[in-house]
């Protein structure tokens, strides 16, 4: 999840609205490619899976509990709510990240997930 939200701030998006018809329709592109891609993740797959399954109202609870997980450390939410999660860091702390985390999922699935997400701001 932290190479997820590094991945939005080195594409200078400062903020995740949980609450938005965007952030649906942008975890459910990010379900696409992980459906699409699966075979090709390797072993982080079954974790990924995990925050893709869907409850009852078809949310996509268990990622936004793990973007909700990142309270305080690489997120600020700006409410008690945990609707708006304002990023922490910028592009170059983005990229120290992404770096760090590059053996356990490869850069360019991090891109593939976050160009599924923000297709769906378009």
């Amino acid at each position: 999840m932290m190479s997820f939200v590094a991945g939005l701030s080195h594409r200078d998006i400062p903020e995740i609205k949980l609450s938005d018809d965007q952030y649906a329709k942008g975890v459910e592109g990010m379900f696409q490619y992980f459906r699409d891609n699966r075979e090709r993740l390797g072993e982080c797959a079954s974790e990924l899976a995990m925050l893709f399954l869907k409850n009852s109202n078809g949310e996509y609870r268990q990622f936004t509990k793990a973007i909700q997980g990142l309270n305080a450390d690489m997120l600020s939410f700006d409410n008690p709510y945990y609707i708006k999660a304002s990023i922490m860091f910028d592009k170059s702390e983005a990229l120290e990240i992404l770096d760090e985390n590059s053996e356990y999922i490869s850069t360019e699935h991090i891109d593939g997930f976050v160009d599924a997400f923000c297709e769906s701001f378009k």
